[in-house]
């Protein structure tokens, strides 16, 4: 069976995907059981010719099909999380993964060398420095409304950025204290925990100053990121899913610390997901990762859910873009927001250089 819109991506076992997903629902209990029913009833009937969804409520009568038999089927198929993933071949999977995994620190040793060369005219260069819009995640923002300003302004407004991530840090280490769900995927223990499928063994948790190559253009760089997990540090055409373990709604609200481009995220309530036709909302357009929520949470209070992050080729609803990334640092169900740090100059570059350069 084909995925749609592209003739070379199959989906298996497709079987799996004949049930009513794609539909409002609000007893997601009832859902779960319903569309486990119809995986026991569509299996059964295509590869035994029996109708062992009969064995639901009494013994089959002509076949040797009981109860049992019905909820061990029953079992098999609730505990697998219904999903739709890219089936490519290994060697389509490994095309070129060996040779830029070899690659990739002879870059960053080039381009070190190089940053470091560059520190004798940094001063010039960000005298230099202009943004066509201030944007709160890009360091040097900051930077541009403080240079035209006196020492004295200078260093209050530096002091009023040291306190800024003081406060926002000791937020959300109290956020996190007091969470129903905490997930920190820059832990390897922790990021172990979820469940992984796609282009390979590089779904593991990768240390600050990873970066991600451009597939083309003049710039190499597509990306250099914080601590996470990351789907595209081999190449933004790897299509990857990762899902995390289940949860049990508390609170209001779930949310991720993420990024990414032409990206799903989405929740599933008892493996019933919210983010398809009718739940297009959760799109990841960001390139470095920030605080996102997921919204509609209030009314699943009590019940078992897991969030998962999808390349857009793994997507049916989807457009199929070739070029699709995801990455994720953390995940957190509170009832209390956390707030977003930026990336303050404040943080890696130490004060004494900023009132060297005023003297």
């Amino acid at each position: 069976m084909k995925k749609p819109m592209s003739m070379n991506r199959p989906l298996a076992p497709a079987h799996l995907r004949m049930n009513p997903f794609g539909y409002g629902v609000v007893d997601a209990y009832q859902e779960l059981v319903t569309f486990t029913d119809n995986q026991v009833d569509v299996v059964s009937k295509a590869t035994m010719a029996l109708t062992v969804s009969c064995a639901r409520c009494h013994n089959h009568k002509f076949d040797p099909v009981s109860q049992q038999d019905y909820t061990r089927f029953y079992g098999v198929m609730i505990s697998n999380r219904p999903t739709t993933i890219v089936v490519d071949s290994q060697e389509k999977q490994r095309r070129h993964q060996e040779a830029i995994k070899q690659l990739k620190p002879q870059i960053k040793k080039a381009f070190a060398t190089y940053w470091l060369s560059q520190i004798e005219s940094l001063e010039d260069r960000l005298q230099k420095v202009e943004l066509k819009e201030r944007d709160d995640s890009d360091a040097l923002s900051p930077w541009l409304q403080m240079k035209e300003q006196g020492p004295e302004a200078f260093e209050s407004y530096w002091e009023g950025l040291q306190g800024h991530v003081g406060r926002v840090e000791a937020h959300n280490k109290k956020v996190k204290e007091k969470a129903a769900a905490y997930y920190d995927l820059r832990d390897p223990k922790v990021a172990a925990m979820f469940f992984k499928t796609g282009n390979g063994s590089h779904l593991s948790t990768q240390p600050a100053g990873s970066f991600a190559l451009k597939g083309e253009g003049e710039n190499v760089f597509q990306g250099v990121y914080p601590a996470g997990v990351y789907s595209h540090l081999i190449s933004d055409k790897h299509a990857a899913v990762m899902g995390s373990p289940r949860m049990t709604v508390s609170g209001n609200n779930l949310w991720i610390r993420a990024a990414g481009q032409q990206a799903k995220r989405r929740y599933a309530v008892r493996h019933y997901p919210f983010g398809g036709l009718l739940h297009d909302d959760h799109r990841l357009n960001q390139t470095l990762p920030v605080w996102q929520s997921s919204r509609k949470m209030a009314i699943w209070q009590g019940e078992k859910i897991h969030y998962e992050f999808r390349t857009a080729r793994d997507v049916i609803s989807g457009p199929g873009d070739e070029r699709s990334w995801w990455g994720v640092s953390e995940i957190l169900m509170s009832p209390e927001a956390p707030q977003r740090r930026g990336a303050p100059l404040s943080l890696w570059v130490p004060r004494r250089l900023w009132t060297k350069r005023l003297c």
